[in-house]
């Protein structure tokens, strides 16, 4: 299948990674910036603290996204963050839209977990979109969504928003976290999905 021979299909992929148009240098979006992330001693003892401008901070370690045999690599942290936007829009779309898709597409990112750095579990669109071409839509609209939520937010998710959101007693941010970075990453998901465009309905 060719998925830029499509119009349609085209126009989703351009408006999932538009607001990725500004990407960073490719050696870069290789290695995302870390965001300022604190695990507490009680989940992680053993990572390493150190301190950057009066804030602790901690060096996160990375997992894959997986999709038909291809990855791409994200900052654990970065996917735990994204996976609450993506919970929030799924439970939207299954309340728009019920369907037995939609409930098992909100249930695929809430099984998504971090289990401490480099272990993200849950993550391979495989196992969602089983080759399902209405699933494999469905995943574009939700990720289309989530950018929409996410850029609403202006150049940074505040932090009293991570706070009320994304921090808990094993990790939490100490900053306000650039919106350019999540939507890149967005970006990133949406070309890894469209290089396997599934022909099963």
């Amino acid at each position: 299948m060719h998925l830029i021979d499509n119009p349609a299909r085209k126009r989703i992929l351009l408006r999932c990674a538009f607001k990725a148009a500004s990407l960073l240098p490719a050696n870069q979006r290789m290695e995302p910036t870390e965001p300022d992330v604190v695990p507490s001693a009680r989940g992680i003892g053993r990572q390493l603290i150190r301190t950057l401008d009066h804030f602790a901070r901690a060096k996160m370690g990375h997992d894959f996204i997986h999709y038909e045999g291809g990855h791409e690599r994200f900052n654990d942290f970065d996917l735990w963050i994204l996976r609450h936007f993506f919970v929030e829009q799924s439970r939207a779309l299954e309340v728009t839209q019920p369907s037995e898709d939609t409930t098992e597409l909100r249930k695929f990112f809430e099984a998504w977990d971090w289990l401490g750095p480099g272990v993200m579990v849950g993550t391979d669109f495989s196992a969602f979109i089983s080759r399902s071409h209405a699933r494999w839509q469905l995943v574009f609209q939700l990720l289309q969504r989530a950018g929409d939520r996410i850029a609403e937010f202006g150049d940074d998710i505040p932090l009293s928003y991570l706070e009320a959101h994304i921090n808990s007693p094993t990790a939490y941010c100490t900053a306000a976290q650039p919106t350019k970075r999540f939507l890149v990453d967005i970006g990133r998901i949406c070309r890894l999905l469209g290089e396997h465009e599934p022909s099963v309905v």
